[in-house]
This record gives C-alpha cells, sequence and structure tokens, in this order.
C-alpha cells in the first residue's frame, strides 16, 4: 500500500487553536476537527506533529481529530523524537514506545514504504538507538 501526496503542504500542529490563549494545551478540539477535515477534503494529506507541542498535547489533538477519525492509509503523518530531551537509552520507551500507539507504528511499516527517498526508517532507529546506548 503506498499514499500519494501530491499537494506539497503539510498540516503542522505546533499552533493550534486553543479554549484559554494563557493555556497552551486548551486544544480547542472542535476548531481542530474542522481544520482537519477541510485540510482532507482539499486533497492535502500530510501532518506532522511532535512531542513538546502544546504542552505535550499535540499529539493527543492529532489522535483525537485525525488518527481516529480517519482511515489510516488516508493521510502521512510525521512525528518527532524530541531528541533534546532524551538523555539515556530509558528515554527511547517513554518518547517512542509508550505514546498512544507508537509501537504499531514501528510494526506497520507505512512510514517506510511512503518514504520518497526510501529509507530504512525503522532500521535507522534502531541503530541510532544502539549506537547511543553503546
Amino acid at each position: 500500500m503506498s499514499i500519494e501526496v501530491d499537494k506539497k503542504l503539510g498540516f503542522g500542529t505546533m499552533r493550534l487553536p486553543l479554549t484559554d490563549p494563557d493555556n497552551s494545551s486548551s486544544i480547542d478540539f472542535d476548531r481542530v476537527n474542522a481544520m482537519v477535515d477541510a485540510f482532507m477534503e482539499k486533497g492535502f494529506r500530510y501532518f506532522d506533529t511532535a512531542y513538546p507541542y502544546h504542552g505535550e498535547h499535540s499529539e493527543e489533538a492529532v489522535r483525537k481529530c485525525l488518527t481516529s477519525r480517519y482511515p489510516r492509509e488516508s493521510y502521512l503523518l510525521a512525528d518527532k523524537m524530541p531528541i533534546l530531551r532524551v538523555k539515556g537509552p530509558e528515554d527511547y520507551e517513554r518518547y517512542a514506545m509508550n505514546r498512544g500507539k507508537a509501537s504499531e507504528c514501528l510494526k506497520c511499516g507505512l512510514c517506510e514504504k511512503n518514504c520518497p527517498q526510501h529509507i530504512p526508517i525503522r532500521d535507522f532507529l534502531a541503530e541510532f538507538a544502539a549506537l547511543y546506548e553503546g
């Protein structure tokens, strides 16, 4: 299975609408749902998030507004390891394997199947962890 991404605009989740402007984790899920729906309806498919965004709640917004509402094969999602927070090998487990369904993400392989550079992403991450631990 391959996901075609014809349009080159991505939906970043670093700055989502808030219900309380003084609280970066008060994501307005109704507005984000509407934004995701409009983005998908226009044929865009690429989404981007990271653990630190929105007081560590951006991935939750992606889960509620995208991954729980659209079939997995209908979008590409990039998530980033918060490398500045990784202090030791135990952090890989905490940041990569225990966030929602990240462990299932490593098993599915869609990231590799859809990578335009044909990078073996899961192998690269495993090698990186081995180097960091060694």
